[in-house]
């Protein structure tokens, strides 16, 4: 299973001017990866991948590779989005981001959950940064990072950690339990009670 847990980063404001150039480059070869998609109809993001790659890359040299790969895997899950809509009949246009969140994998970002610091790539190299764990979400770290989203929103920033965990431990019983939903009453059990009374 994957929780997602909300850490809140307290960068400098060094770090800050750093994750928000970063920030501004993701979007930026987000839109172009959009475009160049949306101009030439493609849906799949390996295809994208070849259109899109190296001109992006061109256009974003201080973004590392991975940033770039990332920006082009969210536009071709948007342009895959748009098109269905499109063609349901739905009217469309070509889609556009004033602020993408950074997607960051195993090879742009670094969680150390004991001494709350993560380690980003940016535009500027990269920068390690203390977090705040908000109390609710405690129970989830320690776990194995998978990917990670970076925001800037209410003039705070935020990483949005995708941890995987185990799954709840459940002892087996010898007992079935199931619901059928029905027309007279909206669920019933197998004994054929109403839910209502249960």
């Amino acid at each position: 299973m994957q929780r997602t847990v909300r850490v809140q980063l307290d960068p400098s404001p060094g770090q800050a001017a750093h994750l928000a150039e970063t920030l501004a480059q993701f979007t930026s070869a987000f839109n172009q990866a959009v475009r160049i998609g949306w101009d030439e109809g493609i849906t799949n993001a390996t295809k994208l991948h070849y259109a899109a790659y190296y001109p992006v890359k061109h256009a974003h040299p201080s973004l590392v590779s991975d940033l770039v790969n990332q920006a082009r895997i969210k536009a071709a899950e948007t342009l895959r989005s748009a098109f269905v809509l499109e063609r349901r009949g739905c009217k469309v246009s070509q889609p556009v981001s004033a602020n993408c969140p950074a997607r960051l994998n195993k090879n742009t970002f670094r969680v150390d959950w004991e001494s709350c610091t993560v380690r980003l790539s940016t535009t500027a190299g990269r920068q390690t940064i203390r977090f705040h764990v908000p109390a609710y979400a405690i129970r989830y770290t320690g776990y194995p990072v998978d990917t990670a989203d970076l925001f800037f929103r209410n003039e705070r920033w935020w990483l949005h950690v995708v941890v995987t965990v185990p799954p709840p431990a459940i002892a087996p019983c010898g007992a079935v339990v199931g619901v059928d939903l029905g027309l007279a009453q909206p669920a019933v059990t197998s004994t054929g009670r109403c839910t209502e009374r249960l």
